[in-house]
């Protein structure tokens, strides 16, 4: 089921929830787990069980790693989580990938192998398993680090895994972050009850009235030759792209946190303006920030050598280890967003900008000392990266980064996309940095942040009546298929 139908509207929103508040609390969490596995459902009924096979593997060997001391065997037990749930994504993400590669690398030594697709091999995709993935095995590795002690609750503990607001597309949640919550009776907060339907609307919109209407015009100029673009065109497709993922993904996140507040619960933000960004670094930490700190402390900190506290990073490796394990970490960030060698190039394509941050003394004091610029330098930057991200093929990315390094694709006159793409563009830019300097304001001036609250009021009725009129063509959200 989507966020952005009528249906998750009225049977979870306007009945599932009041009615969670209703039943004893003793049951609301396999309320949860029976809503979640509905929630699922309704997409693939039988990639439920497959979800909850991975949740109760890790469930098991934590079990297990809690219960020895000897290191051996708990080093087992957790080598079984890991390759156990490991093997499922691999084979369900990656199984035509590697298999038309081999196919490729076959055709250069004139040895040709049928597609799978031709055999009648066809593997589905489950929603949502790159993300309930990486939470099984953070459980699994916490217990093993003892961070954290293991639940005997599995309802609980299920619980957490299959929490439907987070289950397709985030935050990833770490145990400590929610389990702590499941375990003690909620107390139904007006408060904290508003602040999630305002999220909600606000997610609605984001998704319906912007990225969604962005979308279709993304979909049309990449639809097009990419010989046929200009330099502009490549350049206002970036920009709307990056605007599309931005609105849609932060859409999902506040519907998610949206509807936890209403559950009672509280989860951590995903999104922090990230077009605000003065560097690399700055933007990836407001950007998906549940998965950039999660790639930081379960797969960056390891290869680096270094020992992983919560809230405590000792720096033990060297300049040259760091460095491997950072295009390390982000070729391997690329391949969990697609399996593509375009997802893999754009993973690349951040790791060098952290680099040459890394060593540009310049850059740094610029995001220091003259922010403005740093802003002025990185905006740019991140969403020429959305072109790798975007791009139907490597050929694609290939015409198109030429057609910006090449100055007489400049012309004006040589334009292809609509017409109304070039003030929508540049409409969004202008929004941002009008959007920015008053958050820097509110922060500042406590006169700006009730001025916002007000603001925010009237404009609630505005976007619910918006919403009802343009709730009638359902997109699914872009990070459904990662």
């Amino acid at each position: 089921m989507l966020f952005n139908t009528w249906g998750y509207i009225f049977i979870y929103l306007f009945l599932a929830i009041p009615l969670y508040w209703m039943i004893p609390a003793k049951y609301r969490n396999l309320f949860i787990v029976a809503l979640s596995v509905a929630f699922y459902s309704l997409w693939r009924w039988e990639f439920t069980f497959l979800m909850i096979f991975s949740a109760t593997v890790d469930y098991f060997c934590a079990q297990k790693i809690q219960a020895t001391e000897n290191v051996s065997k708990r080093k087992y037990w957790l080598a079984l989580a890991l390759v156990t749930n490991l093997s499922l994504l691999v084979f369900f993400k990656y199984t035509y990938f590697i298999y038309d590669n081999i196919r490729l690398v076959g055709e250069f030594f004139s040895f040709k192998f049928p597609s799978l697709e031709s055999q009648g091999i066809r593997i589905l995709l489950p929603l949502g398993i790159s993300f309930y993935t990486f939470e099984t095995i953070s459980y699994t590795i916490d217990v093993y680090r003892r961070i954290y002690k293991p639940t005997r609750n599995f309802t609980e503990y299920l619980t957490f895994i299959t929490f439907w607001p987070k289950l397709i597309a985030g935050p990833i949640l770490r145990p400590h972050e929610i389990m702590p919550q499941l375990r003690k009776a909620a107390v139904f907060n007006y408060a904290r009850a508003y602040e999630g339907i305002e999220l909600i609307i606000f997610g609605l919109a984001k998704k319906i009235l912007l990225a969604d209407i962005l979308g279709s015009r993304v979909d049309y100029g990449f639809e097009l030759a990419a010989v046929k673009l200009s330099a502009f065109d490549v350049w206002v497709l970036a920009f709307m792209f990056g605007f599309q993922i931005y609105y849609d993904f932060s859409a999902y996140s506040d519907i998610a946190i949206g509807t936890s507040k209403l559950l009672g619960f509280d989860l951590p933000d995903n999104f922090n303006w990230p077009y605000k960004s003065t560097s690399p670094r700055d933007f990836w930490k407001r950007w998906h920030i549940s998965l950039s700190s999660w790639i930081r402390d379960y797969l960056y900190l390891p290869l680096t050598n270094q020992k992983f506290q919560v809230g405590v990073h000792k720096h033990l490796g060297d300049s040259v280890a760091k460095t491997r394990a950072l295009f390390l970490t982000w070729f391997i960030m690329g391949l969990w967003h697609g399996a593509g060698w375009n997802f893999v190039v754009w993973g690349l394509y951040h790791a060098l900008l952290v680099y040459l941050f890394r060593k540009s003394k310049i850059w740094q004091s610029l995001e220091k000392n003259y922010p403005t610029l740093g802003w002025l330098s990185m905006l740019p930057l991140s969403m020429l990266g959305w072109i790798f991200f975007r791009a139907k093929s490597m050929e694609q990315v290939t015409v198109m980064m030429h057609t910006i390094l090449t100055p007489w694709k400049y012309a004006i006159s040589e334009r292809c996309l609509q017409h109304y793409s070039y003030p929508i563009a540049t409409g969004l830019v202008v929004l941002t940095i009008a959007a920015n300097f008053y958050k820097d304001r509110a922060e500042k001036k406590p006169v700006c942040e009730k001025t916002l609250q007000v603001i925010r009021l009237l404009l609630i009725p505005v976007l619910v009546c918006c919403i009802i009129v343009s709730m009638k063509q359902v997109r699914q959200f872009i990070y459904f298929q990662f």
